[in-house]
């Protein structure tokens, strides 16, 4: 699927496919570096410390440096003796994927890739295979991103024959932190994490590439091969224990969760890949957090658009809501074209804009221009629902449809939107161009809101989930979604 260079993507692109996955992932788990998400545990027994296999989906969230560990094996504060996999590297820099291990402080293994990896809106599959005992030193280290081989490093140093690493030894083993300095916690979206005790397997046992040309996930054939002594598979398919070991036959410990709540069980996944918001494509005042679904400005005016856009291509009927965490002096939640800029006033400056202009006293309707008032506002108190029910299925006449707790305005400021019958909708929007979800900020105080597209339905913890799908049976919604709308994600590409 292409990539823009907002590293978007856009419904109705090709290389998108319906085809039925060969295996189903359910569910992610989402790690937030703002509030250090991690995993850990200390293995009783030592494993395979040569021979061992990293398996994992992952989507990334906010790109930093300091928000990057896969995985460490290392004691708390142990800078001497430790094994990493990581991203390398920030937005404004070269995130790049990087593979090492120090014995003894003495660099035993590092392969840092040429190839970046910034695409918050797709989901890459990481595999990484130690093997020191390998005759050939080139095949003692190996890393594989959606099934092919990693060949490119800026930098590429091999272990020596039968070099023991951190992983598998009797120290701490980390998912989404760096323990040597307790820092660079991952941020995003890690699906199916499994390591092989003893095994150095291919991406082949864990992904194919299906008749459009897709790397898709496969479940790990345990009639071929096992998990060995430390070996694991985490699915956070247990949203009370979300590092809970799920391998067939392996009944070692699983890993504790640090930070991570329940509704950091997520439906984005590599099956069915969610719209975001872009921290790519985002002003400097912005920033975002738990997984691209919290949206922060700070002092100042600044934007950010979501990571799917809709266009002319086979458009349809999607459906978002959002709520409040605190206000501002004002903010706007609806729709943009590209052209809308990142810097531009949440408030006064609407021109491509199109939904919810909010401040803390009353609603307003934004509709290209001038925006006009619906009345009071309650929302920063109560955390109610804002709603977008966007019909783009016909792209040169989009109909918005904005609401709050399932009451739809229409064009004059009355209540009788509805966008289940498409009667009187919000506003209409003539002309073909490309649009996604977006906020803005208006000046002189921050603003804290909280979207969601239809993967994590609590808002961050901050309601109770109302387990409402789209016509297709997808997403957990707070309100029911209206009639023929979707959730905004891969799986309802073509689908209708």
């Amino acid at each position: 699927m292409p990539i823009y260079k907002d590293h978007s993507f856009r419904l109705g692109a090709s290389g998108a496919s319906a085809e039925a996955p060969v295996y189903e992932i359910n569910q992610s788990i989402r790690f937030d570096s703002s509030t250090d998400h991690y995993m850990h545990r200390t293995p009783s027994s030592g494993g395979n410390r040569d021979k061992w296999t990293w398996s994992c989906w992952v989507k990334r969230g906010h790109l930093t440096d300091a928000n990057a560990t896969l995985f460490q094996a290392g004691a708390d504060g142990q800078t001497a003796n430790y094994t990493t996999i990581l991203f390398n590297g920030n937005s404004g820099g070269a995130p790049t994927l990087k593979f090492n291990s120090v014995i003894s402080s003495a660099t035993k293994l590092n392969l840092d890739t040429t190839q970046y990896f910034r695409d918050i809106s797709a989901w890459y599959h990481i595999v990484c295979v130690y093997d020191s005992g390998n005759a050939v030193s080139s095949e003692r280290a190996k890393i594989f991103v959606n099934g092919n081989r990693v060949t490119s490093f800026g930098t590429e140093t091999y272990p020596s024959l039968n070099d023991d690493s951190m992983t598998n030894h009797t120290v701490k083993q980390s998912i989404g932190r760096r323990n040597q300095d307790s820092s660079r916690y991952m941020d995003g979206y890690m699906a199916d994490i499994y390591l092989l005790d003893g095994y150095a397997y291919g991406p082949e046992y864990f992904g194919t590439t299906n008749s459009s040309g897709i790397w898709i996930p496969i479940n790990y054939n345990t009639t071929t091969g096992n998990y060995g002594t430390n070996g694991f598979k985490i699915d956070g398919s247990d949203s009370a224990t979300l590092g809970k070991n799920v391998a067939t036959g392996n009944t070692y410990a699983s890993y504790t969760s640090t930070n991570l709540d329940p509704h950091d069980q997520v439906k984005d996944t590599p099956n069915n890949n969610f719209a975001v918001l872009n921290s790519i494509d985002k002003n400097s005042n912005v920033t975002n957090k738990n997984g691209n679904l919290e949206w922060t400005s700070s002092a100042a005016d600044g934007g950010c658009r979501s990571s799917i856009f809709f266009n002319t291509e086979n458009s349809d009927k999607f459906y978002i809501e959002a709520i409040v965490g605190t206000y501002g002096n004002a903010f706007s939640f609806g729709i943009s074209n590209p052209d809308r800029s990142l810097s531009g006033d949440g408030g006064e400056d609407l021109a491509d804009f199109y939904g919810w202009y909010i401040n803390p006293a009353q609603n307003w309707i934004a509709s290209g221009s001038n925006p006009w008032n619906t009345g009071s506002n309650s929302a920063s108190t109560s955390l109610h629902v804002l709603q977008m029910a966007v019909d783009a299925s016909d792209p040169a006449s989009i109909k918005l449809y904005a609401g709050i707790n399932n009451t739809y305005y229409n064009s004059s400021g009355g209540t009788d939107g509805n966008p289940s019958t498409s009667a009187n909708p919000t506003a209409t929007i003539t002309g073909s161009e490309e649009w996604s979800i977006g906020l803005w900020n208006r000046n002189s105080a921050s603003s804290n809101i909280f979207v969601n597209f239809g993967q994590e339905g609590t808002f961050g913890g901050n309601k109770t989930a109302g387990g409402n799908s789209d016509k297709n049976g997808i997403g957990n919604f707070f309100h029911s979604v209206p009639t023929g709308y979707l959730a905004l994600c891969t799986r309802n590409l073509f689908t209708g």
